[in-house]
Order: C-alpha cells, then structure tokens, then sequence
C-alpha cells in the first residue's frame, strides 16, 4: 500500500485509470469512535484530471502506510494463471477507453465492431450488447 503523504502515489487513479495519477491532498483530518478508539489519519486526494476524490487512512499517524482506501484500486489475483491474468488486467486498464482497445485489436471503430460481432453465427450476441450510448 502506499503512504498517507501530500500525493498519493497509485499506478492508476480508481476512476478513470489515468496512468501514474496526479492525486493531490485537497484535505485532511483525524477520527475516533463513539468509545474514543479507531483513531485512523483521513486525507482526501483529487485526481488533477478528472476531478475524482479518493480517500485514504492510516491508523498509525500522517505519512505512513495506508491502510484503507475508498474506492480500492482495481487488481487481478494473484491465482489467476498467465495469460488469462495478463489479459483482465489489460482489459482494466482499458475501461476508460473502449475506442483504443477496439483500435488495439485491429477494429478500427464501433460501426466495424459491431459488424465483426454480427458476422459471428455462433456468438449469439443479445442485440442489448450491441446497441452503444
């Protein structure tokens, strides 16, 4: 896990999966519980491009290892075997952008897309999945 400091050093940002995100602390503040215990160390972290807020704590004090973070990074287990694994985690880090994963296996746009899966007799494609927003 990364540390409570002034930036939050994350391989991508949990909402648009930016690569190496520019998460910048915009807040911060202490807590307890009703009986006084869970002290935990909150700051609150906005992603310079797309303006989403990611929270983080630490139970041991400011600039140390954190151990809660909402929303959790994506991930891929570990028991999942290569390459399955590679590919899922591929496939995450594209989610942000369905136009260049198309580009990236050789469809060159959704109208080319939708025409592949349509040539597929066997994939019986439900006509919900091909209709694009």
């Amino acid at each position: 896990m990364p540390l409570l400091k002034n930036q939050l050093d994350l391989d991508r940002c949990p909402y648009c999966s930016v690569e190496t995100p520019s998460l910048i602390n915009q807040t911060q503040i202490e807590s307890i519980d009703y009986t006084g215990q869970n002290h935990r160390f909150w700051r609150f972290y906005k992603c310079a491009r797309c303006g989403g807020i990611t929270t983080a704590a630490s139970t041991a004090n400011w600039d140390t290892a954190v151990t809660e973070m909402y929303p959790s990074p994506s991930s891929v287990s570990e028991t999942i075997p290569e390459p399955a694994r590679r590919y899922l985690k591929q496939a995450l880090q594209t989610l942000q952008s369905p136009d260049g994963s198309l580009h990236n296996i050789g469809i060159p746009d959704w109208h080319s897309a939708i025409g592949t899966l349509r040539s597929i007799d066997s994939l019986h494609v439900p006509a919900i999945l091909l209709q694009r927003n």
